[in-house]
């Protein structure tokens, strides 16, 4: 006779001797396999949906991450540009009048070789403008933000940074002597990327 160690092992279909030897049906282990399966097939489901989660979060990281450094890189664009300004408005208030470029060409020579990612700041009838070279974030590279100067009734200079929306009550620097004035240059740089005053 057999021994029942388990009731499911007592509960199965008869048992039939062969020959001396027992044969149990395979019924109830084969009725066991597919809950197995579907059991199983969850891991690699869980495992795709946790990688998916990893990839997006690493994907929305990388994008925070690389936001910050381009605008880091135009706010240190911006202020080597503020850094002449001072030099457009001791010139305005000796002549009371723009800038000539190559008065300020050395100097905007010099600050922009102090910043390894401008390829060059130029002053055009009091207008400085920055462009940034290859080695600057390739969201930047090649392309120019600008600060230009206006002036008020009292011929105080007062900057307008990119594409800011336009000083109320001011005139283009050069309005109150009548000659040449300086004009704004719209940004090539994606707005996303630009300080709240310089939008």
């Amino acid at each position: 006779t057999s021994e029942c160690w388990h009731w499911d092992d007592c509960r199965g279909p008869p048992v039939r001797e062969h020959g001396g030897a027992f044969a149990f049906s395979g019924t109830a282990m084969a009725m066991s396999a597919p809950a197995a399966r579907g059991r199983s097939a969850v891991k690699p489901l869980e495992a795709a949906c946790a990688v998916g989660v990893t990839l997006l979060v690493a994907s929305l990281g990388y994008s925070a991450h690389r936001t910050y450094t381009v605008r880091a890189q135009v706010a240190e664009g911006l202020a080597a540009a503020y850094g002449l300004a001072p030099y457009v408005v001791r010139a305005f208030e000796r002549a009371r009048d723009l800038p000539t470029d190559h008065e300020l060409a050395a100097a905007g020579d010099l600050t922009a070789r102090s910043v390894p990612f401008i390829e060059s700041i130029s002053v055009d009838n009091g207008r400085i403008d920055v462009l940034f070279g290859k080695s600057a974030d390739p969201a930047i590279a090649g392309r120019t933000i600008s600060v230009t100067p206006y002036e008020t009734a009292s011929l105080e200079v007062v900057w307008r940074c990119g594409d800011a929306a336009d000083l109320v009550g001011l005139k283009p620097l050069g309005f109150a002597a009548g000659g040449e004035r300086t004009t704004p240059l719209v940004t090539t740089i994606e707005r996303r990327y630009l300080p709240r005053q310089c939008d």
